[in-house]
């Protein structure tokens, strides 16, 4: 824990992502894999993310929707921003 900045205790009703109390996240064995890129997001809604690992900007949040090559993503603080396919390079669930 040497380099972190801020640590800042959440509220116990505070929901990050949106995300209902009883989410668990859970790994999955029996992976499957998709014709397309578009159709293997859309495998992850609903589910946290981290998008672009490694690059000048990286987001961290949950897959609300794919649709015609832009991704609906929503951030910690719920505040949601829209993603064009084309520009994602790398994803990852958390």
């Amino acid at each position: 824990m040497e380099h972190i900045k801020w640590l800042i205790p959440l509220a116990q009703d505070y929901k990050l992502y949106g995300l209902e109390n009883n989410f668990v996240p859970s790994q999955s064995n029996n992976e499957t894999f998709s014709d397309t890129f578009e159709s293997q997001v859309e495998q992850f809604k609903n589910k946290i993310v981290f998008l672009n690992v490694g690059e000048r900007e990286s987001f961290i949040g949950k897959i609300n929707n794919v649709e015609q090559q832009i991704i609906e993503f929503q951030l910690a603080n719920a505040a949601k921003i829209f993603l064009n396919l084309r520009h994602i390079k790398t994803l990852h669930e958390v």
